[in-house]
């Protein structure tokens, strides 16, 4: 005859009573604390691409989604690289014609 089986406890019951869900109850290691360090700088800097005679560095700016997405279909459709090419040619002719 076949020993009963105990019915599983519901692990919500476990999540309620430890706050946890799953895995080991117990903490293995100490909680890592961190204490700010004084006198730190920020180590990176703008990268360059040296192109010709002039320098590129790389810049955030903020523009609206409907713009990128305008300019990525540009950019994919017309075989180019990348989409900085095409908003520095863009802002060139735009300053071009405010000149």
């Amino acid at each position: 005859m076949p020993k009963e089986r105990k019915p599983l406890p519901n692990p919500l019951d476990h999540v309620l009573k430890t706050g946890t869900i799953g895995g080991n109850t117990e903490p293995t290691q100490e909680p890592i604390t961190t204490t700010p360090i004084e006198g730190t700088t920020h180590t990176d800097t703008p990268k360059a691409v040296h192109t010709g005679t002039e320098e590129k560095i790389k810049q955030t700016i903020k523009i609206k989604p409907s713009l990128i997405r305008r300019v990525k279909i540009y950019a994919a459709t017309h075989d180019k690289e990348n989409i900085s090419t095409v908003i520095e040619k863009a802002l060139e002719q735009f300053l071009e014609k405010m000149e």
